[in-house]
């Protein structure tokens, strides 16, 4: 386990809101996943200082924006999954 799996669960995070919100499945288009994740991986850094950020990407697809306010207990709940494969081995 390690960060990338962290910025992957918030990738899945935020592809399947942006779908929900806009309607638009972008995990076909590389250039947009591309950019999603260095904004995840971002979003990622911020939170270890900020109980909140706005994670935005301008026109991520079809001219659409994605914007989600992303609280510190969000991600944590996102990650949790994550969290729970790594106690196995450390218990």
């Amino acid at each position: 386990m390690g960060g990338e799996d962290f910025d992957n669960a918030l990738v899945g995070y935020c592809t399947k809101e942006f779908e929900a919100v806009e309607g638009v499945d972008i995990t076909k288009s590389a250039k947009s996943m591309r950019r999603l994740r260095a904004e995840c991986e971002k979003a990622k850094l911020q939170l270890s200082e900020a109980t909140e950020i706005e994670l935005e990407v301008t026109e991520l697809a079809a001219g659409k924006d994605l914007n989600i306010l992303l609280s510190r207990a969000k991600f944590e709940e996102i990650c949790t999954p994550i969290f729970m494969q790594c106690l196995g081995p450390v218990e």
